[in-house]
């Protein structure tokens, strides 16, 4: 079921007529099967970023429309697109004209796109700084794919809705970022600039996505499939588990969402529903993860639920420590885990225990030295309290 779900839940992260940018082999083909085969979503059309980089794709895109749901944009001419070639490039600004609202109505516009932030809109254009993907000695030049990429956005001209896969690479992007909404498998490329420091979501859309539907639809129907990511008697291979990840990031980012505008009792639910569908006991999941996951339910004020998820990455962390005891830099290090869980739970005898190891790293480090005294005398009092 993995493969299948997955396809359908990328489909039916698009709304109605979209452009779908997709990275490889895995976000494609499967999709085509759906619409091919089955019939599920054809009104959406797929745009390979591999297969981008191809004259014959991009006649295919131009001039082909299998199901009548017509063609992608594309303004160049058989001689132009015979003629691509990677191209030199320099860093630049690149700026497109936003959706023109008729006789001024800007709120159909807002609504369109479901935006809160007017001020794009009303500049009446959308700038980003699109870099090189390719440097050949000291000269910097972009691909075929992102020539096109580049160019299906400004001949699409907001007519269709345009999302990028969550597969597709940041440099794949050619600079978007800051307009891409996620909205499920998808972000969605909006008239709106993200703020720096909050989660770009649409969390109507994205709740709806991840609340699971019974039945599919051939049509456009939000509503996510997880068929058996929780039984544990199905095997689930490494790109089966990898593909999961994407599922738990949508679920995380709606939490940490929820989270910054203080609805603690929405952040619980979103974990709790997350943990339900892909339970980490089943599909495994990373250290640092679960460390993020256990953060969010202690600041919601889930205690419980964060001392059951602190026993497994205490577990976790003491493991990778025995494996790896020289860790010490990578942003999930098993020290940095241990010293956090354990200052949050208050356990001082074993917080002196983790900064003695460390002192064996760093013998003459005043600050680690510091620290073991500062916890050997919370944990006295800690002791003399509880006897």
């Amino acid at each position: 079921w993995v493969p299948w779900d997955y396809s359908y839940n990328l489909l039916q992260s698009c709304e109605p007529n979209a452009v779908l940018f997709t990275n490889g082999d895995n976000d494609t083909f499967p999709l085509w099967y759906l619409q091919d085969v089955e019939g599920v979503r054809r009104d959406v059309k797929i745009v390979n970023l591999s297969l981008l980089n191809t004259p014959w794709y991009i006649r295919q895109l131009k001039s082909n429309d299998p199901y009548g749901v017509g063609t992608v944009n594309i303004r160049l001419s058989e001689t132009q697109i015979a003629q691509l070639r990677p191209v030199q490039w320099e860093p630049r600004n690149v700026s497109i004209s936003t959706p023109v609202p008729k006789q001024g109505n800007y709120s159909e516009v807002f609504d369109k796109y479901s935006i809160s932030d007017s001020s794009v809109v009303k500049a009446g254009n959308i700038s980003w700084m699109m870099n090189n993907t390719l440097t050949f000695g000291e000269v910097k030049a972009v691909r075929v794919q992102d020539l096109m990429v580049k160019e299906i956005i400004e001949a699409n001209n907001w007519e269709r809705p345009i999302y990028f896969a969550v597969t597709c690479s940041n440099d794949s992007r050619i600079g978007l970022g800051d307009y891409l909404r996620m909205e499920g498998m998808g972000f969605k490329f909006v008239p709106e600039k993200r703020t720096p420091g909050k989660e770009f979501v649409n969390a109507e859309m994205l709740k709806a996505q991840l609340n699971e539907n019974p039945g599919y639809s051939k049509d456009f129907k939000p509503g996510f499939k997880f068929r058996g990511l929780n039984d544990p008697t199905i095997f689930f291979d490494s790109n089966h588990k990898r593909m999961v990840q994407n599922y738990r990031n949508a679920f995380m980012r709606l939490a940490v969402h929820y989270h910054n505008i203080g609805k603690n009792n929405l952040v619980v639910e979103v974990l709790d529903d997350m943990n339900k569908k892909l339970p980490y006991e089943i599909l495994g999941i990373d250290n640092g993860l679960l460390f993020e996951i256990g953060n969010l339910y202690q600041l919601s004020g889930a205690n419980e639920r964060y001392i059951e998820i602190a026993k497994v990455i205490e577990k976790n962390a003491l493991s990778a420590l025995e494996q790896n005891p020289g860790d010490v830099n990578s942003y999930y290090n098993p020290y940095r885990l241990l010293l956090e869980t354990y200052e949050n739970l208050k356990d001082y005898n074993k917080l002196v225990g983790i900064w003695q190891r460390l002192e064996v790293l760093y013998p003459n480090d005043p600050s680690v030295k510091a620290s073991i005294q500062k916890y050997q005398q919370l944990a006295a009092g800690q002791d003399s309290l509880n006897n």
